[in-house]
């Protein structure tokens, strides 16, 4: 230890030892989030840790930066002083924590360098605000990086400017997937006067209650896939809305839309963020055109779709979906894909039209017509 702290004095290491044991013991709890604590101790357990961070060696720092990285126990504000320490320190933090609110992750974009802005880049969600912020000052690499997340809310003009500089057939994808999502996205904050959709769910009795279902699930006694097998099999469309909503924590009147939509952009975004598997889907998607009245050919576009969609960009716009809902509402409708650039330009901004060459158009797998 003393090649470690050169010539400090032996009692002012066993000073930094006991502070730095003090701090790691203090992050324990906070990402144990033990439930017999109460808010008031969580309060003095982040103040305590808050106030000893300037007295903390750099490997303490970076060690409480890592367990509370997922953790819901931080506070505001032990949560930006964290996130604004040394990138290499502060990275998982910055990708990861759900104490940072958007205003603070602005604040930091706007303040930090390019390393700082990479790990918020990857966050499963990014408002429109702090996407154009990033854009704005993010080098190529964290462009991209946003670009290609589905859970940053890109601007049709943003998306404009910058998806040259991604590889064409990505470029495609990540553009047909914007477009099909942010039309989802605004139909889902539409009226339900205004929506044009299949016939109405009949109510069945299911043979295990749905309720059972989701605490068998959440216990981890079952997979939600042996549940989807059983209500398929009971041809229960109304119950496995009421299966989706409970474990996605999407609204059950939008989960409902989704189920009854003449595609399958959100409910294939829905089902791969939990986990379910291609064959349930298939069985899934089959019953559903069989209730729409849509041709058996089209389940077989839904599956393979489904098999290109890679989880995490179905749990990321699965959280700018729900964010959307909770905090823009019908009084608050994202831009419309066809409109402003659209009109200026003659192109759907968001349809893959990238001015770079023609040699290639649509080479890409077809986006998933269809949570990261």
């Amino acid at each position: 230890m003393s090649s470690e702290f050169g010539n400090v004095p032996d009692e002012e290491i066993c000073k930094q030892a006991k502070k730095d044991r003090l701090a790691r013991i203090i992050s324990d709890h906070l990402a144990a989030e033990d439930s017999a604590l109460k808010r008031e101790e969580i309060g003095v357990l982040n103040s305590v840790l808050e106030a000893s961070l300037p007295n903390l060696q750099k490997d303490t720092v970076r060690s409480i930066t890592h367990k509370l990285a997922a953790a819901t126990a931080t506070s505001p504000t032990l949560a930006v002083r964290l996130a604004s320490q040394p990138a290499s320190i502060s990275a998982p933090f910055l990708e990861l924590s759900p104490a940072l609110r958007q205003d603070d992750l602005l604040k930091i974009a706007r303040e930090k360098g390019q390393d700082h802005l990479m790990a918020i880049s990857r966050r499963d969600l990014l408002n429109r605000d702090l996407t154009h912020e990033l854009l704005r000052r993010g080098n190529r690499e964290v462009r991209r990086a946003v670009i290609c997340n589905l859970g940053a809310d890109v601007s049709p003009e943003d998306f404009e400017r910058y998806a040259a500089e991604i590889p064409i057939k990505m470029g495609y994808r990540i553009g047909h997937l914007r477009k099909s999502n942010a039309r989802l996205v605004q139909d889902l904050l539409k009226s339900d006067m205004d929506i044009v959709v299949g016939p109405e769910l009949e109510k069945r009795t299911a043979s295990i209650p749905i309720d059972g279902w989701v605490r068998t699930i959440c216990a981890g006694k079952a997979v939600i896939d042996r549940a989807l097998a059983q209500l398929c099999m009971e041809k229960n469309l109304l119950g496995i809305v009421t299966l989706l909503s409970e474990m996605s924590g999407l609204p059950h009147k939008h989960v409902m839309h989704l189920m009854v939509r003449f595609d399958a952009t959100g409910l294939a975004m829905v089902c791969r963020s939990l986990g379910v598997s291609p064959l349930e889907y298939s069985t899934l998607s089959r019953l559903r055109c069989a209730h729409i009245r849509l041709p058996s050919s089209t389940k077989c576009l839904w599956t393979a779709n489904y098999n290109v969609l890679e989880i995490r960009d179905a749990r990321r716009f699965l959280k700018l979906l729900t964010y959307k809902i909770k905090f823009e509402g019908p009084g608050a409708l994202p831009v419309p894909v066809d409109s402003v650039q659209c009109r200026k330009t003659g192109k759907d901004p968001f349809a893959g039209t990238i001015t770079r060459s023609t040699e290639n158009k649509r080479a890409c797998l077809p986006a998933p017509t269809c949570a990261t």
